[in-house]
């Protein structure tokens, strides 16, 4: 059977389950498929095996504000039939890379800017990855970017925690540590 998904497609999706502040699984039709939003990092859960109690101090606030954008993300979503998902092409572990929008496509509509906005998610754009195939697509990391400014300036969330790394940071520091 072949799949209903493709690549700049827009649809509603009912949300299955929240993994992470930036990961839902989601049913489209009869198709279930992971998806994480794009140009956005919320912060890390805790690992199988990692040992919470033991953690140094930026690990243990990294799996907080982890909590914490997953709390806020599940309590947003938990009223609501669907979410508008536009598919932008999958990553390497094969989830779909989206936009994912409270209902209609648009600026104001679109969830990444609100967990940036909340302090729940820093920018991300992977390394030399300037493929803005459409003006829209431009205009909303340009969103996310002055969004996560904004919230940094104003200190709302993880950006008010001075024990707090960066998800990228933090990813890092996990791979360096073995």
């Amino acid at each position: 059977m072949s799949s209903v998904l493709y690549e700049n497609q827009s649809l509603k999706a009912s949300i299955l389950q929240v993994f992470d502040g930036d990961t839902l699984l989601l049913r489209y039709h009869s198709e279930v498929f992971v998806t994480r939003c794009r140009w956005i990092d919320t912060p890390e859960l805790p690992r199988p095996g990692q040992d919470l109690d033991n953690a140094p101090i930026d690990y243990q606030r990294q799996w907080h504000w982890g909590q914490v954008a997953t709390d806020w993300l599940t309590a947003q979503l938990e009223n609501r039939p669907y979410i508008r998902v536009v598919l932008k092409g999958r990553d390497q572990w094969g989830r779909w890379l989206a936009d994912w929008y409270w209902n209609r496509v648009g600026f104001a509509n679109n969830i990444q800017i609100a967990l940036c906005a909340n302090g729940l998610a820093a920018n991300s754009l992977p390394y030399q990855q300037y493929d803005f195939r459409a003006k829209r697509d431009l205009a909303l990391f340009k969103g996310i970017l002055g969004t996560c400014a904004r919230a940094k300036e104003r200190g709302v969330g993880f950006w008010a925690d001075p024990d707090f790394t960066l998800p990228y940071q933090y990813k890092r520091a996990i791979r360096e540590d073995g």
